[in-house]
């Protein structure tokens, strides 16, 4: 602001006045300067006195003539990218572009003096071709999460990066989001970024490139080696009901992929009762893409004797052996709050979930809401061990039913009683006063 303000002062003194009389505005500029603590006198001084540069330099700057050389800089970009994605596809390969040049467009280009260059590309690009290279060396694109060696530095992560994007793009395209470009975390769904690789939903053209790779949206290798710790642990155990945060060194992250399978499999149904309602016929291909679990896996699982809902089965039955032995221990089933929190707030859903039954039967149920629901014969459970499905009332509402009670059984009051006394002729006035 300062040194622009020296400058207007300088040439509009020098427009109205001799050119040695251009020293006052550069003092008072100094003051100026001084007094709002910006910097020195000289190095305004500085300012004012140099040349300033011509304001015609701007506009041609932004001249038309210059942007049509850009855009031609930014095409003839774009013709070198197209060329060498061309001499990729023509050498076997599975560029990371379907931008391609026709032969009689290249010998045209090469014609005018077109220098072709080295091949520059973005780093999902160079991921791309390390993923093309795996596919070549290995004949397949399972990626294990964990790969980062020289040859394929971070392409592990890398995978695992376009897989999250992948299933954000079908959350989108579901309409998780509500229809209007919206993740199901509300997050604005964008292309992924060159610079980070993924940040968002995968777009659909390199959905493709990935999968002329044939890259599998399931990690089928990390699949295996947790099918093969399942396997280990019923032979160690002699079951699978695995709890859910089960983890140890033996069994990594066991108890967490178990239900990850259940959720799988929980989304194969939804798919196929959806595609039963409406009529539709949904392929194999495309409900193992959705659900992420095929059906050669539901049935691996199926064979161990893995049980679709065993994770909630066993939550209850666990909280119903609890209770009973709240019971046994203090002859009576009014859990306390303040000590057993988790049992009594267990107790407090299973009375809610009965009367929610109880006014679907009557017709009075305002929605459906399937989180509240309880089966017969959980209730019959419950019946069992002389659970009560409606507590007393507080000793405060008790005492005011009771008063309220009361006050309307209580008799009339009886009439009033009116005596005539005579008149005395008195000469005490205190005594009468005193009657």
């Amino acid at each position: 602001r300062v040194l622009a303000t020296a400058h207007n002062a300088a040439t509009s003194t020098a427009a109205a006045a001799a050119p040695t009389s251009t020293a006052a505005p550069i003092a008072v500029t100094a003051t100026t300067a001084a007094d709002s603590g910006d910097p020195p006198a000289t190095s305004v001084k500085e300012a004012a006195t140099s040349t300033p540069a011509p304001a015609r330099l701007r506009s041609k700057r932004f001249s038309p003539e210059l942007r049509k050389l850009q855009l031609l800089e930014k095409w003839l970009h774009r013709q070198r990218r197209a060329y060498h994605f061309t001499k990729l596809r023509d050498d076997g390969m599975v560029p990371p572009s379907t931008q391609f040049l026709e032969p009689s467009q290249i010998e045209e280009l090469e014609s005018l003096g077109v220098q072709w260059g080295t091949m520059q590309l973005n780093a999902w690009e160079s991921c791309f071709l390390n993923l093309a290279q795996f596919v070549r060396k290995h004949n397949h694109a399972d990626v294990p999460s964990d790969l980062d060696t020289t040859e394929f530095p971070r392409l592990g992560y890398w995978a695992t990066r376009q897989r999250q994007a992948w299933r954000v793009a079908q959350q989108v395209r579901d309409g998780n989001g509500g229809g209007n470009g919206l993740t199901a975390s509300g997050r604005v769904a964008k292309r992924p970024s060159d610079k980070h690789a993924t940040c968002g939903a995968l777009s659909a053209d390199r959905i493709q490139q990935l999968e002329a790779l044939g890259f599998d949206w399931r990690e089928k290798a990390a699949w295996d080696k947790k099918f093969a710790l399942l396997r280990r642990f019923i032979e160690e155990f002699g079951h699978c009901s695995v709890p859910h945060r089960f983890s140890t060194d033996d069994y990594p992250g066991l108890g967490r992929w178990v239900d990850v399978q259940r959720k799988h499999y929980r989304k194969r149904r939804q798919i196929e009762e959806e595609a039963a309602t409406a009529g539709t016929v949904v392929t194999e291909a495309e409900l193992e893409k959705r659900s992420l679990i095929s059906s050669f896996q539901v049935q691996m699982l199926e064979v161990v004797g893995l049980d679709w809902g065993a994770r909630a089965l066993n939550r209850w039955e666990r909280n119903f052996d609890q209770l009973k032995a709240y019971q046994s221990e203090h002859g009576h089933l009014r859990v306390a709050t303040n000590v057993y929190p988790k049992l009594a707030a267990w107790v407090h859903s299973q009375r809610r979930a009965y009367h929610y039954e109880q006014s679907l039967k009557s017709g009075n149920a305002q929605h459906d809401n399937r989180s509240t629901r309880i089966s017969a014969d959980r209730i019959a459970k419950l019946n069992s061990i002389g659970f009560q499905w409606a507590l007393r009332k507080p000793r405060s509402k008790r005492r005011l039913a009771a008063l309220e009670q009361a006050s309307t059984e209580a008799p009339a009051p009886a009439p009033a009683v009116t005596v005539d006394v005579p008149q005395q002729n008195v000469t005490n006035q205190g005594a009468v006063e005193r009657e």
